[in-house]
């Protein structure tokens, strides 16, 4: 009040006026002070939002759908205004509400009720009929779901199982809700269950790269490669160029077919020429099929890469050792200090210990 005593035309003194007034239940004096606002500076935003939250409080709907919508005139990024809009009309006329709730979610695509709201879209689009109650009947399943994961973490899996079913049978399209509960029921070791979980999620994702992916890792954790396999072989028929997807391809076809895998790993690397495990993987290769230099060039290239690559450290060594052992020692040494703690330590040691022998006779 001082200030406003001081200079009557700070307009946004008058909207945090307002928002004080509100506070104290004073919304006469509220709304007052949100129209002094717009008197003195008509395209203020706030005050506009404001306003329509005072009349949509005291139920005069018509008043702050207008307020709302002169809010967004001035600023049609103000995404608060869309969507205090959509649920105001999502209670009179649902159909109506469509065109504010997709601009919204256009605005805030991460926007914590999205899901509630495309269901409410789903559901006015498909019905021939629907209620004003609509909005207010659909289960806010993002809340459900942040349950369920609290229940995750908590370490009750059963639990958490059971209020995601709930979840993907209300809302079939809720894609974390699959993918939580695949992981979940592999951890239970529900295979099978496991499985319909997952492929339903790459169902609703499908040009997302990166569920395959994950999917693939899975199936390999729970001993299927061969399914493995074929869900990769179908994802590359989408993505033919993903690294992620031919890299572990290449590495489940590693054992038994290493002219394929040196295929896969060598368009990784030409999709890819930063992926350091996939240089690493084409000088495992490489080594095994006698294509010693090659394999000691990819080595070098995961080393300069990811110098923290131990493994590569110590292959390159194992490689030199014989014609080099000067060289053979710096690698190895290398991939001493890199793992401190590595199982065949003494053993190396050792064996270095040999080397700098043979390298001074």
């Amino acid at each position: 009040e001082k200030a406003l005593s001081l200079n009557p035309y700070l307009t946004n003194v008058w909207v945090n006026y307002g928002v004080l007034l509100e506070a104290l239940e004073k919304y006469d004096e509220a709304q007052n002070a949100y129209l002094e606002s717009i008197k003195i500076n008509p395209k203020n935003t706030i005050a506009w939002y404001n306003l329509g939250n005072l009349y949509s409080q005291q139920e005069k709907d018509e008043e702050a759908i207008k307020a709302y919508k002169q809010s967004i005139s001035i600023d049609k990024e103000f995404s608060p205004a869309w969507y205090n809009l959509a649920v105001l009309l999502a209670s009179k006329n649902p159909k109506k509400a469509i065109e504010p709730f997709q601009t919204f979610l256009k605005l805030q695509p991460d926007a914590p009720d999205r899901r509630k709201i495309e269901l409410f879209i789903e559901k006015v689009q498909e019905a021939r009929e629907v209620t004003n109650e609509l909005w207010e009947s659909l289960k806010d399943v993002s809340a459900m779901y942040l349950q369920a994961m609290y229940s995750y973490e908590l370490g009750d899996l059963e639990k958490a199982l059971e209020q995601l079913e709930e979840i993907t049978a209300y809302d079939p399209k809720y894609f974390e809700a699959w993918l939580t509960k695949a992981l979940i029921q592999k951890e239970l070791k529900h295979i099978n269950e496991f499985m319909n979980s997952f492929e339903k999620a790459i169902s609703l994702k499908p040009d997302d790269p990166s569920i395959p992916y994950l999917y693939s890792i899975a199936l390999q954790e729970v001993g299927k490669p061969k399914r493995a396999i074929q869900v990769l072989e179908k994802s590359l028929q989408k993505h033919p160029n993903d690294p992620n997807l031919l890299y572990s391809l290449a590495i489940l076809y590693s054992d038994e077919n290493m002219e394929q895998a040196r295929t896969l790993l060598e368009k990784v690397i030409k999709v890819a020429p930063d992926f350091s495990l996939a240089w690493y993987n084409l000088g495992v290769i490489l080594a095994k099929l006698s294509s010693k230099n090659k394999a000691k060039e990819a080595y070098k290239k995961a080393i300069e890469l990811d110098p923290n690559l131990a493994e590569a450290w110590y292959n390159y060594g194992a490689l030199v050792y014989k014609n080099e052992p000067d060289v053979a020692i710096k690698y190895f040494q290398k991939f001493l200090e890199l793992k401190p703690d590595a199982p065949n330590r003494k053993e190396l040691k050792e064996f270095i210990d040999v080397l700098k022998k043979k390298n001074k006779l």
